[in-house]
């Protein structure tokens, strides 16, 4: 099984968006990455740059687009999470659980691929997604100051499916971790809210774990604490 790695080169941020329209950045895959297929699927992606492809590097193209949906979908609509924070004293488990809050459908009009080229071992591809006026504003309202910032490391075994997707959460529980940990002096029960991306995740390979870092933004519930 080969070990996926995966580069992104943002071309633009949302921390400087003022009239953005469009997302837009290079995405990588290696073509020993193993993919994991569910039986039925068909989805309608958007269609590649002129270029011959065969059975596996169309399935490459679109595990890659898969995740590339879900890096938008998260910087634009981000994800309603709930973090209890473990403890393994009071035998209390670590757990994290979100859920996206908005979805780019397939088939999306507005996302489209413009290159498709290999390097080496890698299937790259650019891909431009263009923002609709409420997308846009919501953007830039999630940059406001009021909104808190925080990032974080995760990883998670390339060897298992979503991958990069389950090394993205655990980056973004992480950055709640370091957000709250030094602001409280006891451990909360529960911390719940919004979270959305600022940029791309920076990825890399590991020791057989893709990792991902995250920088976010916040809109937090109130902290749920153990009664005294």
């Amino acid at each position: 099984m080969g070990k996926p790695l995966i580069l992104i080169f943002f071309l633009t941020l949302p921390s400087l968006l003022g009239a953005q329209t469009v997302l837009e950045g290079d995405f990588s895959l290696s073509k020993d990455f193993t993919y994991y297929l569910k039986e039925g699927e068909d989805f309608p992606l958007p269609p590649p740059p002129e270029c011959y492809l065969t059975d596996n590097q169309q399935n490459l193209y679109r595990t890659l687009l898969e995740d590339v949906r879900f890096l938008y979908s998260l910087m634009l609509y981000g994800a309603r999470f709930v973090y209890i924070p473990g403890d393994t004293r009071d035998q209390v488990e670590d757990r994290f659980e979100w859920e996206l809050m908005g979805e780019i459908a397939w088939g999306d009009p507005g996302l489209s691929v413009t290159d498709l080229w290999f390097e080496g071992n890698e299937m790259y591809i650019h891909v431009r997604y263009k923002l609709s006026p409420t997308q846009s504003a919501r953007l830039e309202a999630w940059e406001s100051p009021v909104f808190p910032v925080s990032g974080g490391w995760g990883e998670y075994s390339n060897y298992k499916e979503n991958a990069r997707q389950e090394a993205v959460r655990m980056a973004v529980r992480q950055s709640v971790r370091n957000y709250w940990q030094p602001r409280e002096y006891e451990r909360p029960r529960e911390i719940s809210g919004q979270v959305f991306l600022r940029e791309f995740p920076r990825f890399g390979v590991g020791q057989g774990n893709e990792r991902a870092f995250v920088m976010t933004r916040f809109r937090f519930d109130d902290i749920v604490k153990y009664p005294r």
